[in-house]
């Protein structure tokens, strides 16, 4: 069994609830460089990859309660 097997293609995505889903994506594709994974988006989520750290992901969760 591999680690690839165990953990799927990534080995660590973070999950960071926001209010504003397209705000906060541009925010981190454009000021911390981030890059999208277009292939993981939903109307509720986007995923970004860090150019430099493999197999490492932030997920962005619309979250519908008002904080």
């Amino acid at each position: 069994m591999t680690l690839k097997n165990t953990f799927g293609e990534y080995s660590f995505v973070t999950k960071l609830d926001v209010t504003n889903l397209e705000a906060s994506a541009e925010w981190y594709k454009s000021k911390l460089g981030l890059v999208p994974e277009e292939k993981y988006d939903t109307p509720n989520w986007r995923q970004f990859s860090f150019p430099d750290i493999p197999r490492f992901a932030i997920g962005l969760n619309w979250e519908h309660l008002t904080f």
